[in-house]
């Protein structure tokens, strides 16, 4: 069972508080549970949450570099919604961001689509992966494929479940696309 991940084309996301990245090591330390439990590190998407409480700047950068440096993916979550701000975009060495689903589901108001294209638009001018969350029907899907997001979550694509429900001969979670 715990290779199923490994041979199933999907990724393990974990979500990190601020209260994670206040003392050395968390990347060592997230590198040993996953080894213990068979996971590729390469498979891990770190999510970072509520980074506005992050007392050490620089003990955060450390870590997250050393978590990319051993082959995990770091996204921002919940961007674009209570302590997410622009400034982590250039403060954390990040691979991408994690659009709050409170704007894919108001996709249809013509100025939540404009945000939403701005951000599609920042997101590939600057070389950062956007995922999107909350899809939940083919309206938001093909709304977002229009404006050009390529990934994305949500009941559509599947519910969360154990490892151990995990069907490998289905692809549950899948790109927007």
């Amino acid at each position: 069972r715990r290779a199923k991940l490994a041979h199933s084309g999907m990724r393990l996301s974990l979500n990190l508080s601020p209260s994670q990245f206040t003392r050395r090591g968390v990347a060592d330390h997230i590198e040993k549970i996953a080894s213990q439990f068979s996971i590729p590190f390469h498979l891990l998407t770190i999510e970072i949450t509520e980074t506005a409480l992050i007392a050490n700047e620089s003990l955060l950068q450390a870590e997250v570099e050393a978590l990319r440096g051993k082959g995990a993916t770091v996204l921002l979550d919940d961007f674009g919604t209570g302590y997410s701000s622009l400034n982590w975009i250039f403060n954390v060495p990040t691979d991408g961001i994690k659009i709050d689903k409170s704007y894919t589901s108001q996709m249809t108001d013509p100025h939540r689509r404009l945000v939403m294209a701005s951000i599609a638009g920042m997101c590939r001018d600057l070389g950062l992966d956007a995922i999107v969350e909350g899809i939940e029907t083919e309206e938001q899907r093909s709304l977002l494929l229009e404006l050009g997001y390529k990934q994305g979550q949500g009941y559509l694509f599947g519910k969360p479940m154990l490892l151990e429900d995990l069907d490998t001969t289905q692809t549950m979670a899948r790109s927007v696309n």
